[in-house]
């Protein structure tokens, strides 16, 4: 019985020690908040892009920057980089020369409710909509609301270190 008893306490320290050396072996990689970042971004570059931005407040000029840091990021110039490029300051500052009138590029427009205003109307009049569909489809994907607080996020990303290293997670898995 005292046997049984050793061997189960001998199985406990051994998870505990694999445990500790697996920890050693991932700590460099779980040092500070930052690596949580490091894995968000390389599993989804556009995506780490697109959090930097607030859809529903953004100005065409920056709108003009969030295109470029996508094409940087990989994004292909598909139909929503192309529909998202016209709502930039580029194209809205060419179409304010054709048709003139004052334009401030500078000026926050919400570019979710542009997308359901802009499929509402092609609704109401019958036109395809596919389109718009998939624009807003990707607005919405990448919708944070508000873009996060600096502080707030190294907050939570450290938080969720903290907690990686707590139980011992692998940042790779």
């Amino acid at each position: 019985m005292v046997v049984g008893v050793s061997m189960h306490i001998s199985n406990v320290s051994s998870y505990a020690g694999v445990a500790a050396l697996q920890g050693k072996q991932h700590a460099e990689s779980t040092q500070g908040a930052d690596f949580i970042l490091d894995v968000e971004e390389a599993r989804d570059p556009v995506a780490a892009v697109m959090a930097a931005y607030d859809l529903r407040a953004i100005a065409p000029a920056e709108i003009d920057q969030l295109v470029d840091e996508l094409r940087a990021a990989g994004h292909p110039m598909d139909e929503n980089l192309l529909m998202l490029s016209s709502r930039g300051a580029a194209f809205r500052s060419h179409l304010a020369d054709m048709v003139g009138g004052v334009y401030d590029p500078h000026q926050r427009v919400d570019l979710v409710a542009q997308a359901e205003d802009q499929l509402a109307l092609e609704r109401r009049f019958e036109d395809p909509t596919d389109s718009i569909e998939r624009f807003l489809d990707f607005l919405l994907a990448h919708d944070q609301g508000e873009a996060p607080d600096a502080g707030a996020l190294q907050q939570r990303l450290l938080h969720e270190s903290m907690m990686r290293q707590m139980i011992g997670a692998n940042p790779a898995s």
